[in-house]
């Protein structure tokens, strides 16, 4: 079971994440010069627990000479929700009887329930339109105001997100602009 950063654990199971590359005669092969990087560890903060298993900064992506992946592996800059020009793969555990803030980014989200049950909750808390999710369920987040909310009192949930850039829409003389809502990432 995961212990997080801040010494809490969570019933649910370990994580581990496997990055493939070529060798030098362009077979397909694992990258993992130690088992460390196979191994997650979700980081604590406030009312989830996350984990970054890749990300880019550029599209298309480039793997010759393991470009894509040596940005990864050396960022340049501060972990963001959303990369400008890429995409995250990012593990969320959700705490029981939690919800995030209300949020928007500029991506495109890809969101799935590995484990337990969520609210995806859009626009505001007491009149928002709100689909309850089940392991298996997809999200499809399209630059929306959204949270997620774990109704449960006991149970987490883990969920799975791919974030694509994406240009926010304009409606008439408004511009949807991207607002964390105080999310902080883990350091």
């Amino acid at each position: 079971m995961p212990r997080y950063n801040d010494d809490t654990g969570s019933d649910l199971p370990d994580i581990k994440r496997f990055i493939t590359t070529h060798d030098e005669d362009g077979k397909a092969t694992f990258y993992a010069p130690t088992t460390e990087l196979e191994q997650v560890n979700l980081k604590f903060s406030d009312v989830a627990a996350m984990h970054v298993h890749y990300s880019t900064t550029e599209f298309p992506v480039r793997f010759g000479g393991d470009q894509d992946l040596n940005a990864y592996l050396n960022p340049c800059g501060p972990e963001t929700l959303a990369n400008k020009n890429g995409t995250v793969a990012r593990m969320v555990d959700i705490k029981p009887g939690s919800q995030s803030p209300m949020h928007r980014t500029e991506s495109l989200d890809y969101g799935l329930v590995l484990e337990g049950e969520i609210d995806l909750v859009l626009e505001d808390f007491e009149t928002g339109p709100v689909r309850h999710m089940r392991r298996g369920d997809v999200s499809v987040q399209r630059g929306t105001m959204h949270a997620w909310r774990n109704t449960s009192p006991d149970k987490w949930c883990r969920m799975f997100y791919v974030l694509v850039d994406a240009e926010l829409p304009r409606f008439g003389d408004k511009e949807l602009k991207e607002d964390l809502g105080g999310i902080e990432l883990p350091k």
